[in-house]
């Protein structure tokens, strides 16, 4: 491995960073998040902040000017030159600082990070214990056009790689967040589509950015046309034509047939989005009920059930699994469907299999 390769390779999912970097912070040092466009850095320095009930600041680092983060002015009674903060940094906290894009800033305008990250000062203006720094940016091979940081300012962060995980998304943030469910699935079925890595010349990309931004933008639009149009602009074309194949599929599945009549959906095994199809459109519909209806329609939901194979029915049982903020999993509503006649121990196990997952 060589030394490049070395600084890179500590890489955690976004709750697995947040353990890391809650310490790291405490001990007084600075962690610096590394990752592609779009993975959720400035959200992760967001969420830090919040778990340690902080307030929030983003310095643009590309942005600023070193005069922007003191500003040095006359005395003309004492004669001498003195340093005023400009207020992007508050002295005091409790806050968190990102200090977003660092390898975008030009060499002038690292210089007074390296300050900030080792001195927590800048000049003779001090920062308080409670103010807390997190820097974060994009690596050379993500094609954002990098500027070298000196080694000095390197060696001063503690860094870790963002790796983004697609069941972590879905579950503890797509999902509770309530993002369009045909985005939620078409992510969980085609995990390739989850982040996609910048190329030359293309300008839109699937990453978990851009999918919240199509999510948001096709909630209430049904038109396939203009879901393929903002679906280009926004995770691009390749990403595009298998989302409106995914959609196809969805419109094609009726999940009150099979939960309240009973009429069992014709699976092709060679395809697996068709099958990640039916199991979370069925399961979503089955979601919604209360108890007394799930016991009701327990025997269509159980023969339903039984066409799967194994792996399909741990993401039928995942579909009833809820987060709490500290990831805590809440499995009550999967021990509903323990009470459908003929379910008891097969729910149950599964549940087993789900929780020992962490």
């Amino acid at each position: 491995m060589s030394e490049k390769e070395g600084i890179y390779d500590n890489g955690k999912t976004f709750y697995e960073l947040v353990d890391l970097i809650l310490p790291v912070l405490k001990a007084g040092r600075v962690p610096f998040v590394w990752g592609a466009p779009g993975i959720g850095k400035s959200a992760l320095a967001r969420y830090v902040a919040e778990k340690m009930n902080c307030d929030f600041r983003c310095l643009d680092a590309p942005l600023l000017q070193p005069f922007d983060y003191a500003v040095a002015v006359p005395d003309h009674q004492s004669r001498e030159i003195v340093l005023y903060r400009t207020g992007f940094i508050p002295q005091k906290g409790p806050v968190v600082v990102a200090i977003e894009d660092l390898p975008h800033a030009k060499p002038y305008q690292q210089i007074p990070v390296m300050q900030i990250v080792l001195d927590h000062r800048i000049g003779p203006l001090k920062f308080a214990d409670d103010v807390y720094f997190i820097a974060s940016g994009n690596r050379e091979e993500d094609l954002a056009y990098t500027q070298p940081i000196p080694s000095p300012l390197l060696n001063r962060f503690v860094h870790f790689d963002l790796k983004p995980d697609v069941e972590e998304w879905t579950y503890r943030f797509a999902r509770p967040n309530n993002l369009d469910e045909r985005i939620i699935g078409f992510v969980l079925s085609n995990p390739e589509f989850f982040v996609q890595q910048p190329k030359e010349g293309i300008r839109a990309w699937s990453t978990p950015r851009s999918l919240h931004a199509f999510a948001d933008t096709i909630r209430q639009v049904s038109d396939e046309n203009v879901i393929r149009s903002i679906g280009i602009a926004t995770i691009g074309e390749v990403a595009t034509k298998f989302f409106l194949e995914w959609f196809k599929y969805l419109r094609n599945i009726d999940p009150k047939a099979v939960v309240e009549q009973g009429i069992m959906p014709k699976f092709n095994g060679n395809d697996r989005s068709q099958i990640f199809a039916i199991v979370l459109s069925v399961a979503s519909y089955v979601n919604r009920f209360k108890e007394k209806e799930i016991i009701k329609f327990g025997q269509n939901i159980m023969s339903f059930f039984e066409l799967l194979t194994s792996d399909y029915k741990v993401l039928f049982c995942h579909q009833f699994i809820e987060y709490d903020d500290d990831g805590e999993r809440n499995v009550q509503k999967l021990a509903i469907l323990q009470k459908i006649k003929g379910s008891e121990k097969l729910f149950r196990d599964l549940a087993s299999v789900l929780l020992d997952e962490r």
